[in-house]
């Protein structure tokens, strides 16, 4: 049975000089091109330059950031690039942020160390919670919001009605901008706060380990008997490692299907998509006819393709498809098209902005209780935890383990508990992996719909080489002509030729990332099991080691004594659940 590094990929080699040289300069190259990796994309880099690296998508990327942007420490440029450039592949976390909890799967092991990061993550989450209660989140999307009504529509004289018609077009996209910049605002506050309610439920779960670890010491000094005289220890809430930017639900905006549902977004959303479908409604049904039966005979000229797309597949420019709309006869009533979709526009906008509005409220309902009831509950939980584990509970516990055989085993088991709780932090990964190659198949399923007539227009009307004879009576005339408009069409039409096929292999490998994913996830379950059976083996052995030592009856009703403190604080501080009710999917 493999072990989880194994099944992972994960191996020293990762964290060798070369790699985090090639982060390195990675992150340089984006931020200068302003480029974001998501974590697919960066795994892809790393293996291109790493024949033998193998590399998986996983929680490793973390572990492989936080050494790159540690060994970064000379260069601020380069830090702050590991924390933007990189991002998971759902929602807009960074793969790596040093000012966000980094969850710890070590169990306990009594050095102050381990207890310090206790008091360190607690700082950090109140440090975060202050950042975001001095800043009025409420008043910045108001503000965002106040600034898109202030928009205003240039007026100018106009023979044709074409400048109208240009005026009219970027006023409507000024207030979609406008519109835009408000989602933007409500997205970036939303991130805030959730990754904040995130890392304090990572936190939670940290804790919730840690009196799981002590209420494992007992069993191993016990036996399984504790189970039955205590069982209130044993009454735990669920560990559940999830991203609430992930699982918040997303709010049914129309500002979504503005480009599919209001006529003058549409035909600009079509135009800067380069739509050739589009662009065929201007040449003409007999003029595509006209092509295919050139290209079939090898004699499509580059002026033919020139002359008879006007311009759709040699790059199709918005003025091309606005050509029509901006001509004196339809400038009016194009205007008034426009006209109603800003009107359109600015109605769904207020409707958009109360449902942001709204949302943010419950957000900041959840971030009042947590920061007035929950974090302060939390230190002193945490100050309480840490004093009575390094002063009652550890000069007890280096007893124990002074006992020969036991911490040998204790250790043992330590590693068998990291590498199980590593597993389950790898099997949330592995779930969100297979939902965003189900999102993927989606896209690229779309986008593939969309560029289907492209595609077979452009392969339809590859000129294909003449014969012999045709050659021959044409005084090679036609072999020249064949040559000049090969290159025109490998010039023009054969990269989105490549890229259609290129969106088909994407499509397929959804279906190959998704087996590699139902095979780790097998074996990780697998592997889990096997780990509970040892774990389960090893604190037996551990009790009838320490049942058959002389160690003090009333030294161990003391430790039971202290846990059970422990225990109890716990519960009445981190089994305090968050506002459940406002955690519902969102409108």
């Amino acid at each position: 049975m493999s072990n989880y590094k194994e099944i992972t990929n994960w191996k020293n080699k990762y964290f060798q000089a070369e790699l985090i040289k090639q982060i390195h300069q990675l992150v340089i190259t984006l931020t200068n091109s302003k480029t974001i990796y998501n974590r697919r994309k960066l795994v892809d880099f790393l293996n291109e330059g790493n024949n033998d690296l193998n590399l998986k998508e996983g929680i490793i990327l973390k572990y492989i950031l936080e050494e790159a942007y540690k060994r970064a420490s000379h260069s601020k440029l380069i830090q702050d690039g590991i924390v933007k450039c990189f991002i998971e592949n759902i929602g807009n976390d960074s793969i790596y942020n040093p000012n966000r909890i980094f969850i710890n799967t070590d169990s306990l092991n009594f050095e102050d160390n381990y207890l310090d990061k206790f008091d360190n993550k607690i700082k950090l989450i109140e440090n975060n919670a202050n950042n975001v209660r001095s800043i009025d989140f409420i008043d910045e999307l108001n503000q965002t919001h106040q600034k898109s009504l202030q928009i205003t529509r240039k007026d100018e004289f106009s023979i044709t009605g074409s400048t109208k018609v240009d005026n009219a077009y970027e006023y409507a996209s000024s207030i979609k901008q406008g519109y835009e910049n408000i989602i933007n605002k409500y997205n970036e506050i939303k991130d805030i706060n959730l990754n904040l309610i995130s890392d304090f439920e990572f936190l939670r779960n940290e804790l919730k380990l840690l009196r799981l670890d002590l209420i494992n010491l007992l069993v191993d000094l016990f036996g399984d008997s504790i189970k039955v005289s205590e069982p209130e220890l044993f009454d735990f809430s669920r560990l559940e490692w999830m991203d609430f930017e992930d699982t918040w639900g997303n709010l049914n905006l129309y500002f979504n299907n503005i480009d599919q549902s209001l006529e003058s977004f549409k035909i600009l959303h079509e135009a800067q998509m380069n739509k050739i479908g589009d662009s065929s409604m201007n040449i003409g049904k007999n003029a595509i006819n006209n092509l295919n039966r050139k290209s079939k005979k090898g004699s499509l000229s580059t002026k033919d393709i020139k002359g008879e797309l006007a311009g759709a597949v040699v790059g199709m420019a918005i003025e091309g498809v606005l050509g029509v709309a901006k001509s004196r006869s339809e400038s009016k009533k194009t205007i008034a098209t426009i006209n109603k979709d800003v009107e359109a526009l600015k109605k769904g906008m207020h409707s958009d902005y109360s449902k942001m509005m709204n949302d943010l409220l419950r957000i900041a309902s959840i971030f009042s209780h947590l920061n007035d009831v929950l974090i302060p509950g939390f230190k002193v939980f945490i100050n309480t935890v840490t004093s009575i584990v390094k002063n009652d509970i550890k000069p007890l516990y280096n007893e124990i383990k002074s006992i020969d055989g036991i911490k040998e085993k204790r250790d043992n088991n330590a590693l068998l508990i990291k590498e199980s709780r590593l597993i389950d932090l790898e099997l949330v990964d592995k779930e969100n992996s297979l939902i965003f190659c189900d999102n993927e198949k989606v896209r690229f399923k779309n986008e593939l719909a969309d560029l289907k007539f492209e595609n077979d227009f452009l392969i339809e009307i590859k000129p294909e080489e003449p014969s012999v004879f045709y050659n021959l009576v044409s005084f090679g005339k036609s072999g020249t002509l064949y040559k000049e408009t090969l290159e025109e069409w490998n010039i023009y039409c054969l990269p989105k030729v490549y890229y259609y096929n290129e969106l088909k292999q994407l499509l397929a490998n959804q279906d190959v990332f998704k087996n590699q994913l139902n095979n780790d996830i097998e074996s990780l379950g697998n592997r889990k099991i096997v780990l509970e059976g040892l774990i389960k083996q090893q604190s037996a052995e551990i009790f009838m080691i320490f049942n058959k030592s002389e160690y003090s009856k009333a030294n161990l009703k003391d430790l039971l004594i202290q846990i059970k403190q422990i225990s109890g604080a716990a519960k009445n501080t981190i089994a305090v659940e968050l506002l459940m009710e406002d955690l519902k999917v969102a409108i």
